[in-house]
């Protein structure tokens, strides 16, 4: 199905975002599951040492959980990005379970004076057409990704060598998380290395 996501990005008129296809020497990292106490500060400091802005995907229960981690990421300049409130697969819940899973999410970050509706992105990287249909009926900007760092599953320096190996290119959306710490371990290598390849960075709703 994933092979599918060029296309579906491509017919979305913007709903479905996948990579930018500007042209710009572009880099776009996401962070998912969090927020984290331990973890995203440090990502936080890292990003703010390589003056690097990203997108987090936050689950409405840890939202709950760590508000002040969230106030945070939005003080620093970084967008949020909504994860559904219990971070469940929407493939076994009905239409209104789904809107719930999400509009609480959106009213959490409203609350914590988050203005803009926030992109979603689906718990399990779940993407059949009937879940991408919802998400584009009920008005949300789906945002997929185009490289996937494996950081859930591998150690911070599996995934440096593995983003050494097979660098991003310009334009990838980039997925990684923030409820462990391999991505910033791998990122404090990797930031320096992409901005001497002559990459900037961006937030997810800089894509048009």
């Amino acid at each position: 199905m994933r092979r599918l996501w060029p296309m579906f990005a491509a017919l979305s008129r913007g709903r479905v975002l996948y990579r930018d296809r500007s042209g710009r020497r572009r880099l776009y990292l996401t962070f998912d599951d969090g927020p984290c106490p331990e973890n995203t500060p440090r990502i936080l400091d890292l990003l703010e040492e390589h003056d690097v802005k990203a997108t987090f995907f936050m689950v409405g229960r840890r939202v709950k959980q760590w508000p002040e981690v969230v106030a945070e990421v939005v003080r620093r300049g970084h967008e949020v990005g909504n994860h559904s409130m219990t971070h469940t697969r929407f493939s076994w819940l009905n239409v209104r379970a789904k809107k719930v899973e999400t509009e609480l999410v959106d009213g959490l970050f409203r609350e914590l004076g988050v203005a803009v509706r926030p992109s979603f992105r689906l718990p399990y990287a779940e993407d059949s057409i009937r879940l991408i249909a919802y998400c584009a009926l009920e008005g949300h900007r789906l945002a997929l990704w185009s490289r996937d760092s494996l950081d859930y599953r591998l150690t911070g320096p599996e995934v440096l060598r593995r983003l050494l190996v097979q660098p991003p290119t310009a334009g990838d959306i980039l997925l990684f998380h923030d409820d462990g710490p391999a991505a910033a371990t791998a990122l404090s290598t990797l930031l320096p290395v992409w901005r001497s390849n002559g990459f900037s960075f961006g937030r997810l709703s800089e894509i048009h």
